[in-house]
């Protein structure tokens, strides 16, 4: 307790440096426990962009018997990724809408007419003559005259996306341990030479030994258990997370470890 005491005091002297240090302290921890919580999250807000390219078609299966035929042929074909079908009585009801919507006058058996619905999902890197080809087999597959096919979307940003995607995934969370854990070494050492003189006079005059050591082993582990606490409100660090705290830990106590000299 006398040593936390200790610690609080010095923190309270120099309340800038103090501050610094419990700041740092503090969210390096959290950042550290969180890690995965903060990636899934950064990666769930950057994936929207990702989607791939696509594009709807709408096919008259009214004298077409093999529609699972037709999904795995353009399954088949470079550059698309999957196919997905949209159920017939959606994209009835979605047709009708449209006609009515727009005063469309059509013959009475259109409405009665059965379609199908696919969407067809590309891969990233499909280029334009690639995702041309692709709608011409499909109206080649169907007949020109029962398939209508919508504009191509999601092209033009997918790269960007893909390499802001690719940069959060890989990079942007060891580049934010990396500058919150040297910001953390900084405060340590802005702090170190405040706290050893501090505990030098209290070495000389109380004769007990290794003062800043245990001063600041009392001080830092209480920031630590303190972040421990308030990350795991939120979700429980894993094994890895702890040992790496642990082993931070232990490397920000060594500035304190040799015995400070008046100079």
């Amino acid at each position: 307790m006398f040593y936390l005491k200790n610690f609080i005091q010095s923190l309270l002297s120099r309340p800038l440096l103090g501050g610094g240090l419990i700041i740092t302290s503090i969210v390096m921890s959290i950042l550290l426990m969180q890690g995965q919580n903060i990636q899934e999250r950064l990666s769930a807000y950057y994936r929207p962009g990702l989607e791939r390219p696509y594009f709807n078609a709408v096919i008259n299966t009214e004298k077409l018997n093999n529609i699972s035929g037709i999904l795995r042929k353009l399954t088949k074909l470079p550059g698309v990724f999957k196919v997905e079908i949209v159920q017939e009585q959606e994209i009835s009801k979605k047709v009708s809408s449209f006609i009515t919507k727009n005063e469309i006058n059509v013959p009475a058996k259109m409405y009665a007419a059965k379609y199908t619905g696919l969407k067809v999902i590309l891969e990233h890197d499909a280029r334009q003559r690639s995702i041309s080809l692709i709608i011409e087999y499909l109206k080649r597959l169907v007949g020109h005259d029962s398939v209508g096919v919508s504009d191509i979307k999601n092209v033009g940003i997918q790269k960007e996306f893909s390499k802001a995607y690719n940069f959060i995934k890989d990079w942007f969370y060891p580049l934010l341990i990396g500058v919150s854990v040297s910001f953390w070494f900084l405060a340590i050492l802005f702090f170190r030479s405040h706290l050893c003189k501090s505990s030098y006079l209290v070495e000389l005059y109380q004769r007990r030994k290794n003062v800043a050591f245990k001063t600041f082993f009392s001080g830092l582990l209480c920031c630590f258990l303190l972040s421990l606490l308030t990350s795991s409100f939120y979700s429980l660090p894993g094994p890895f997370e702890i040992f790496s705290l642990v082993v931070l830990f232990i490397i920000g106590t060594i500035p304190f470890a040799k015995r400070w000299k008046w100079s």
